[in-house]
């Protein structure tokens, strides 16, 4: 499970091979995860659906709440605004008030904040924020994240991360001090495979959605540190923000009719539950999920040489190509190929000691390793 800060190297290829790096991801995901082999255009055409139940669910809240809320669109304006509502929140003493994040505050100042917030002249530094209460504060920027048109973990991406959500949960292993050894090994096997598909389904995020995301954590974190005072521990706070991060189950829980079997009743139960458990999953490793799994590293490196000799090989190639204009020239076959994906990934999701093999994922029947 090393993992590292993005280095410089790294973020020149993510920069300038946008694609190959999202498909060095999925390679790897495909080994933590179950995925399907067009991952990356399911993703796509997931995110572009229109009429998705996050609209449907923007109704629900109207109706039980009242407002017009609307679908917001991320951009760099709402991102600043609402990165500085986090820094007010920080800064005013608010993530010490108890139950910050779960008590509402006047429903009416809520709004009036997010209308601000949402106006085109807004100016940050100029706004009064201590006319408003720290529940009031904390209820804005939660209602706007809530009311992104593409949430956080965006919607093509979200199944993935509710698996990853199952693979391990500490609730289950609380209290087993008795367990035998290999339980011990499969655990950390299993956590070392959460924290990876985790690691990597955010580098397939979109930038903003990113960079928001981390600022949030950063911000969730600071108050669970303030637990004794706030009474937010990191389950409090995840039971809070999972209908923010994955609305669509919750939608579904929200709208389910009288008569549903007990069986459907049980599948959505399970999914706001895995939910609740993503949320604080990844409240509690905050930072550690914004780092690069030193694998994928590895991975993309090897891709990246493997492309300047393929150049090397083209340049030789076309030197030889004058050889065509001789009478003397001997047969030549010109043979051109695009870097298939090098790639370590069969034990990408181990974070100890295993074996250092790589192969190519455009040949697989080249694999020939002991499981």
């Amino acid at each position: 499970m090393e993992a590292v800060k993005e280095p410089e190297d790294i973020l020149n290829f993510r920069t300038n091979r946008p694609e190959k790096f999202k498909s060095i991801c999925a390679s790897q995901l495909s080994f933590v995860l179950e995925t399907p082999f067009n991952i990356l255009s399911d993703i796509e055409n997931q995110n572009n659906i229109k009429g998705t139940p996050m609209k449907q669910l923007f109704s629900c809240t109207r109706r039980k709440f009242g407002g017009d809320f609307q679908p917001l669109k991320l951009t760099s304006t709402l991102q600043y605004r609402l990165s500085y509502l986090m820094t007010v929140l920080e800064n005013s003493g608010a993530l010490g008030v108890e139950g910050i994040f779960r008590k509402t505050g006047s429903l009416t100042q809520q709004r009036a904040v997010v209308d601000a917030l949402l106006h085109q002249d807004f100016n940050c530094t100029t706004f009064p924020w201590h006319e408003y209460s720290a529940h009031e504060l904390a209820g804005a920027l939660k209602s706007m994240i809530s009311h992104l048109d593409q949430p956080l973990l965006t919607s093509g991406l979200i199944p993935f991360y509710l698996q990853a959500a199952r693979l391990w949960d500490q609730n289950s292993m609380d209290g087993k001090d008795d367990k035998p050894m290999n339980m011990a090994v499969m655990e950390r096997y299993t956590y070392s495979k959460q924290v990876n598909a985790l690691r990597i389904l955010i580098l397939l995020l979109p930038q903003m959605h990113k960079s928001l995301l981390q600022r949030l954590f950063t911000l969730l974190h600071r108050v669970t540190t303030q637990v004794e005072r706030n009474r937010m521990s990191p389950l409090a706070l995840g039971t809070v923000f999972g209908p923010v991060l994955v609305p669509s189950v919750f939608y579904e829980s929200l709208t389910m009719a009288d008569g549903f079997h007990d069986k459907n009743s049980e599948i959505l139960k399970r999914g706001c539950q895995d939910a609740i458990t993503l949320a604080t999953r990844m409240i509690v490793l905050n930072n550690e999920l914004f780092l690069f799994p030193t694998r994928l590293i590895n991975d993309i490196r090897d891709n990246a040489s493997s492309r300047t000799r393929t150049k090397h090989s083209e340049v030789r190639e076309k030197r030889s190509e004058s050889a065509w204009c001789s009478p003397y020239r001997r047969s030549y076959t010109s043979r051109r190929s695009s870097s298939p994906i090098n790639t370590s990934i069969r034990y990408a999701h181990i974070g100890y000691s295993t074996p250092q093999t790589s192969h190519n994922v455009s040949n697989t029947t080249a694999i020939n390793a002991s499981p």
